[in-house]
Formats: C-alpha cells, sequence, structure tokens
C-alpha cells in the first residue's frame, strides 16, 4: 500500500467517523472532542519581538510512548507519535539528535526536516511555543516488520523563524494528515519514508 493511498483511507475513515459522531446527537463525541492534546513548550508565550534565545523546552520522554520499543503495532504508532514530538521539540531547541535517531538515512522529508532544524541552530532562531493535537492515529501492516501509519494532528497557532534572519512569522492553528513507513531494524522502529498533507 501507498502511503498517499494509506492517508487517504484514514482521511476518508476519519472523516464518516465526524459525520455518524453529528449525526448521532449531542451525546456521541466526534474525533476532534476526544483528541488527546499535548504541549511541545512549557515556555510562556512569545512575540514577534521576542528575542531568538533558545527556549526552555523538555524533550519527550520515551516513556510516555508505552511500547514504542516492541515490535508490534501499538509499538510503531506509538514510535511515530514520537517521531513526530522529537520533530516538534527539534525546531523548538535546534537540537536534531532525538529526531535524527528515528530517521532512516534515506527518508528524504527526514533528511529535509533535520536540515531545517540544523539552520534554526545556526541562526539562533526557533519555533515559539505550539500545541498539538491528536486527530486519529492507525496502522496498517506491510509486513512482519513493517507498518504504514496514519496520524491526524493539528498543531496550534504559533510564531517560526523567517527566511529573513531576525524577522519572524505566525502560522495559524493548521490539520495535518501524516502517513509513515516504519520498519522495525531489530532495536527500535525507523521511518523510512513521510507523506504529509494539511
Amino acid at each position: 500500500m501507498t502511503l498517499r493511498r494509506a492517508l487517504v483511507i484514514t482521511a476518508v475513515s476519519a472523516l464518516a467517523l465526524g459525520l455518524a459522531a453529528c449525526e448521532g446527537g449531542a451525546d456521541e463525541p466526534s474525533p476532534s472532542s476526544t483528541a488527546a492534546t499535548t504541549t511541545a513548550s512549557p515556555t510562556e508565550p512569545t512575540t514577534a519581538s521576542a528575542t531568538t534565545s533558545q527556549p526552555a523546552v523538555a524533550a519527550p520522554d520515551p516513556s510516555a510512548y508505552p511500547g514504542m520499543d516492541e515490535q508490534t503495532e501499538e509499538g510503531a504508532m506509538q514510535a511515530y507519535k514520537f517521531f513526530w514530538d522529537t520533530l516538534i521539540y527539534g525546531y523548538q531547541t535546534g537540537d536534531s539528535t532525538p529526531f535524527r535517531g528515528l530517521s532512516s538515512a534515506d527518508c528524504s522529508y527526514c533528511i529535509d526536516a533535520a536540515r531545517d532544524i540544523d539552520g534554526f541552530r545556526d541562526r539562533d532562531e526557533y519555533w515559539g511555543p505550539v500545541e498539538l493535537s491528536e486527530h486519529f492515529l492507525n496502522a496498517q501492516s506491510e509486513a512482519e516488520d513493517q507498518f504504514v501509519v496514519s496520524y491526524g494532528f493539528s498543531l496550534s497557532e504559533h510564531d517560526e523563524p523567517s527566511n529573513v534572519a531576525g524577522e519572524r512569522t505566525s502560522d495559524p492553528e493548521t490539520a495535518y494528515g501524516a502517513a509513515g513507513r516504519l520498519k522495525w531494524d531489530g532495536s527500535h522502529w525507523v521511518v523510512q519514508a513521510v507523506d504529509l498533507e494539511t
């Protein structure tokens, strides 16, 4: 199964669940109302004129992703959540080490994202505080040691460095669908490819 097809199937399923919840009346929660919200940064909100010093952001704790070190479907899903949280952590701190540890050497999306993180570090400019809200997470087996994981989430409004040094832009709240191919390498899950849609 291709990543794009997996993402489309998941998005359609999530939409169907949302419509069913709406038709079921007020007593049935919609997928978005039951979504988990994780705070990616404990820092206070910044403004566009704030200094670019590195924010105090804690690295994602692997123990908060139970089973991600196991060769199971649940392990693959938890590892993929950890992958995205380490990416956001990298954008906020300039530390690409945790993210790189989950990325395959030939994952083009991962290579580009790690390069962006390193660029922020070199400029000493980072993302401001942001929250990730989960909408859906599921996996489909491709082989005994490989899954395609579909992850739907939203990132809250936040500010980011612009292409002009010292200037910042504000990104509105945005929903994403991210399909990733994960393979078990004998000790942990590695992301081999990512297809990201807004």
